[in-house]
């Protein structure tokens, strides 16, 4: 039962978390709509409304009612809701255990007026889908629909059909539900149509803290990721046609982009947002009244958002000894079970996360949760290059030159790492001569970088840069680095790794 209690914890932590994070959303959003105002030319504001987008309309002129209306369907419309809530006086600490009154923008509502205004106009006459924002599979026979995929399909557009003839219906849908359906309705009809699966495209965001370059895969490991991303194509495609489930729509439409991407050779390490959201642009007719009074609701909602932004900064900070992602794991757990001896009958212990009991250096931290709490087969999940040469059983000299980058056999240079000489993740006596000589090799390329500064805008520079930067950890005796693989397939994998993986299932 422990392991069911904790399960339900940490998802209602998380819940709590998303509500912060999506009414900092918000109000961002209604800063930057005020924002855009302000800089309209021409008395004509354009605001993307997400959704909308999967379909070829002309743009739609709008205008906007002075604030002093207060029209319940303008973006402007001001609410009580806005002000400053007595809670943000409460302890961050506080904060993070308890959701927040959800807070609903007016830019957001009059944005679900729009989604439902369209979706009822698509009712009386059928509008043309933008093809640009559909992708289709269309990468031979395994992408291919079936006879009884065609008949699957037909009985999902019905299902389909039926909610939104519901939603139309009572009005109890709300405007993103909607047009949600729509989208999910048409690339089904374009997928029956064209004899493949299509699927909505989805806003994507980069993974990672860097632009990506020159990062060359080779044809074979090309070879390999198509045959992987077959395989899961066909595994998701059996997930999703076992039950009707609008949930597993989420799964088929990320699965889809990602295997798109990977017969495209266009491998994007990115994060896709839950749902397609491709908008389309409204003009806004600004009146002169209004834009007179523009900037004081800018400055208005500019400092509620920045209040705001300050609040949830505050509740989720992070600080490397004090408030790590290790020490708040343990915060947690002591807060889930606060009475010592519940703590005790549940975890066998405690690990405090005070900065005095170490425990925000993640080894230190294996050691505590192995002496306090009540543990059962303990594995050790090894990083990829040390997999592998455990796996190897090479010597001693043989396992030094595998730790240097220039003659590792498992490990290929690529734009994700900064150019380094050491590995140190499994060594701790030489942990600081190979830290320090990656610190003077990053300073070196310093150097080097600051002499082509001019022709490739501080590119090397910034790389040599972070070079330094992972390295002085090392000569404390602390690892961040592991190193990035993204040629490998599933045939490099260690054999350890696949075992672990059918062990965790």
């Amino acid at each position: 039962m422990t392991k069911e209690d904790l399960k339900i914890k940490w998802n209602g932590i998380y819940i709590i978390q998303r509500k912060w994070i999506e009414n900092r959303e918000e109000r961002k959003k209604e800063a930057l709509f005020f924002k855009k105002i302000e800089e309209a030319k021409d008395n004509v504001l354009e605001w993307e409304v997400p959704g909308l987008g999967y379909w070829k309309e002309n743009a739609l002129n709008e205008s906007l009612p002075n604030v002093q209306e207060g029209h319940s369907n303008s973006p402007i419309a001001e609410a009580e809701s806005n002000q400053k809530p007595n809670e943000w006086e409460k302890d961050p600490g506080v904060l993070s255990l308890s959701p927040p009154p959800r807070y609903v923008s007016s830019v957001t509502r009059w944005e679900e007026k729009k989604q439902k205004e369209f979706v009822r106009r698509f009712q009386i006459k059928k509008i043309t889908p933008n093809l640009e924002q559909f992708i289709k599979l269309d990468f031979g026979n395994g992408f291919q629909l079936t006879e009884e995929e065609r008949t699957k399909l037909k009985s999902y557009l019905g299902n389909l059909e039926s909610e939104l003839a519901y939603c139309l219906g009572s009005d109890l849908c709300a405007g993103w539900e909607e047009i949600l359906t729509l989208i999910r309705l048409q690339s089904i009809e374009l997928s029956l149509s064209s004899g493949y699966f299509v699927i909505p495209k989805k806003t994507k965001k980069s993974l990672f803290y860097r632009e990506i370059t020159d990062l060359e895969i080779p044809k074979e490991v090309w070879a390999k990721k198509k045959e992987e991303a077959l395989e899961l194509f066909q595994l998701t495609k059996i997930r999703f046609f076992s039950f009707y489930d609008p949930t597993s729509f989420q799964d088929w439409e990320t699965v889809g982009s990602k295997v798109h991407s990977i017969y495209s050779e266009n491998l994007e390490f990115a994060d896709m947002d839950i749902y397609p959201k491709a908008g389309a642009k409204i003009k806004i007719l600004l009146t002169d009244a209004f834009r007179a009074d523009d900037s004081r609701q800018l400055l208005t909602y500019q400092t509620r958002s920045d209040h705001y932004e300050k609040l949830v900064s505050d509740i989720y900070s992070y600080h490397l000894i004090y408030k790590n992602c290790t020490n708040e794991l343990f915060r947690y757990l002591n807060i889930f079970y606060p009475d010592p001896e519940t703590r005790k009958e549940k975890l066998g212990g405690t690990v405090s996360e005070k900065t005095n009991s170490f425990s925000f250096i993640p080894a230190i931290a294996y050691h505590q949760v192995k002496s306090n709490y009540k543990t059962k087969d303990p594995k050790q999940f090894l990083s990829y290059r040390l997999a592998k040469k455990k796996e190897a059983d090479l010597g001693f000299f043989s396992n030094i030159g595998e730790d240097m980058t220039f003659f590792s056999s498992t490990y290929k240079k690529s734009s994700f790492d900064p150019s380094f000489v050491f590995f140190t993740d499994d060594t701790i006596a030489l942990r600081p001569i190979y830290g320090l000589t990656n610190i003077t090799w990053g300073i070196g390329n310093t150097g080097i970088g600051i002499f082509y500064l001019p022709w490739d805008k501080g590119k090397r520079l910034k790389q040599a840069a972070e070079g330094v930067f992972f390295s002085l950890p090392e000569i404390f005796f602390f690892n961040i680095r592991k190193g990035f693989f993204p040629y490998v397939t599933r045939e490099d994998l260690p054999k350890s790794y696949l075992q672990e993986t059918i062990e965790t299932k």
